[in-house]
């Protein structure tokens, strides 16, 4: 009872700066600039707030993501919020098609494997792999029934990665 959750608290802010222009007023005001993350991971609750926020304010407004990384659909993201931000904040594309952590191989896997689902809204293929080590090492794929099999697995490829030289860091 009286308890509420992240969604209710975008959806909460959205009220209160729909309902109080003074409130509104005093934020649009303090604003230099509002920069988000992970965009791909928005859902329209919080598309709605940051119109609320920014007003037509539009050039304080920077949105970063990727919508090939998009997670979180299972909390109301979708691919579509991207053409709305551009329409919404009149902004501007800026489309960065090179990919320095993965290797050419794990590009083209994704590409494979994500480049057919229905809701993606970008071209997997658009992706050029730049990672200096090139092509990279075979894709292994593991069927795991447990989490303790995957945890099993992932320590062992660890560790004879390490074993045969490959720094700590480079584990990733």
């Amino acid at each position: 009872a009286g308890a509420v959750d992240f969604a209710d608290l975008i959806s909460m802010a959205g009220v209160v700066l729909e309902r109080c222009p003074e409130v509104r007023s005093i934020i649009q005001a303090e604003l230099q600039a509002v920069v988000v993350d992970e965009f791909q991971d928005t859902s329209a609750p919080q598309l709605a707030l940051l119109r609320a926020i920014v007003g037509d304010q539009h050039g304080k407004i920077t949105a970063v993501g990727d919508p090939r990384q998009r997670i979180f659909s299972f909390q109301g993201s979708c691919a579509g919020q991207f053409e709305a931000f551009l329409r919404d904040f009149q902004a501007r594309e800026i489309s960065l098609d090179e990919n320095f952590r993965s290797t050419a191989r794990i590009c083209g896997f994704a590409a494979a494997v994500l480049g057919h689902a229905s809701d993606m809204s970008c071209d997997m293929q658009d992706i050029v792999a730049k990672h200096p080590s090139g092509e990279g090492a075979p894709i292994e794929v593991v069927v795991c029934r447990t989490t303790a099999c995957e945890i099993y697995h992932i320590q062992a490829s660890v560790l004879r990665s390490r074993l045969t030289g490959r720094e700590w860091r480079g584990q990733a």
